[in-house]
């Protein structure tokens, strides 16, 4: 592989995971903005206890 293919496989990675992360950010703020703290709550009762 030469190091252009290098670079470019690398760039790409680094865009992959930097819309991943992107994606993850905007989802937890809308999820927080629509309900707000009792959305914990909520996946604790689907959840059930760990007992």
């Amino acid at each position: 592989m030469t190091l252009g293919g290098l670079f470019i496989t690398l760039f790409t990675l680094f865009l992959y995971m930097s819309g991943v992360l992107a994606n993850g950010i905007i989802y937890e703020t809308a999820k927080d903005l629509k309900f707000g703290e009792r959305i914990y709550g909520m996946i604790e009762e689907i959840g059930g206890k760990s007992e």
